[in-house]
Order: structure tokens, then sequence, then C-alpha cells
């Protein structure tokens, strides 16, 4: 079911109809460049870190798990503590915040512990101790990233099926009452190993 308190802060989003719309003009505004969007980022620089997820797929299960797909994902506790203010339309603020598509049936939040070298981050340079992401590839930039990027980039800049993706090392936020900037994502690599520490449902999550 899709709908909305029409006095909460996603003003100019009270459809399906109008949130695709704002959804849409994030994913042109995405994909161009502009002097200024380069944003202090958050490094991960210990051997292990806890990261989270939001999804609707069921097959997680508490302990080792092998990640399938490349899977992207936020640091533990960031976006807990930011989605604990939103309120009203809270799975909207999430799709906002995290560039997602309005209504898409995210359910929960699967945390884990990751091994940083599993991780890389969605931007030219994917140097997960960086504090900020140029628009350049390092001369030294694997082969292999340089594809993912390309490929990333034909899926992402279309409408419709696409995303806001920034390539800037945060996700876009298109509430149009906040900043664009939304939080520092990274990707798990496809194949990891990763230990699920909790399965919690979205509105538990975020009022824990």
């Amino acid at each position: 079911m899709f709908f909305y308190t029409p006095a909460s802060m996603a003003s100019q989003c009270d459809s399906l109809a109008a949130c695709t719309s704002l959804y849409n003009q994030a994913i042109l505004d995405a994909g161009t460049y502009e002097e200024g969007e380069i944003q202090p980022l958050t490094p991960i620089v210990d051997n292990s870190v806890k990261m989270v997820t939001w999804t609707s797929w069921s097959g997680y299960q508490l302990g080792q798990n092998t990640l399938g797909i490349d899977l992207w994902g936020t640091i533990v506790p960031q976006l807990q503590e930011k989605c604990q203010t939103f309120g009203v339309d809270l799975n909207l603020r999430l799709e906002q915040l995290l560039g997602l598509p309005p209504n898409n049936g995210k359910t929960k939040f699967v945390e884990m512990v990751v091994q940083s070298a599993d991780i890389f981050r969605p931007c030219p340079n994917p140097d997960i101790q960086a504090t900020e992401c140029v628009q350049t590839f390092p001369a030294n930039t694997d082969p292999s990233h340089l594809n993912w990027f390309a490929k990333t980039s034909l899926s992402s800049y279309q409408i419709p099926g696409g995303y806001p993706w920034t390539h800037l090392g945060y996700t876009y936020n298109w509430n149009p009452d906040k900043s664009e900037v939304g939080m520092s994502e990274y990707i798990i690599r496809k194949g990891s190993v990763v230990e699920v520490t909790s399965i919690i449902p979205t509105s538990d999550y975020c009022s824990l």
C-alpha cells in the first residue's frame, strides 16, 4: 500500500506519481557531476567492520553467509541513528536517503561483520580508506573495477529502472527538503563470507 502523511517533511511527494517524478529528476541530476559535489566521506581503517543493508530478501541467516551478489551497504550505526529521527513516512524517508525508488518493498535491516578486504567504494577510486571521492581513476586502477564502473553507469542513468548513483561515495538523498548528500556507501564483493549478527524489521530497527 502506498500512502503518505500530507504534513510530512517529504513535501512535493504526496503520491506515487509525484515521488516517481522526483526520483527520475534525481537520476538525471546524479548523472552529471558539478563542482562542489565532492564531500567528506567516512573511511574504513580497521580490518573488519560492521555494516548494514536494507533488503526484502529472505535468504539471510544468522551466522556465516556467502554473498551471491555485490551488496551495497553503510557502516553501523550511522543509518540507524539517522532513521530513528524520521518518525512518519519511515519507508519513504529511507528510500529517499538511500537513493532507492519509491515503494520498492524493502522490509528489514541485516547487520553483518565484513572483512575490510572484501569492501570497495563505488567511486573512480575504490579505496575505502579515502576521505573523499575525486572524479579521476588512479593510474593503477584494476581493469575489473573500470569494467564494473562502466557497467554500473550504463545501468544507473536510465529512466525507468535506473538509480541516482552519485559515484561520489555517498547516496543521493532525493528528499526535496534535504541536502542531496546522503550516507557514505560501500559495496561488499560478491562471494564474500560475512557474519550476519542481526535481522531486524524496518520499523523495529528505526525505533531501537
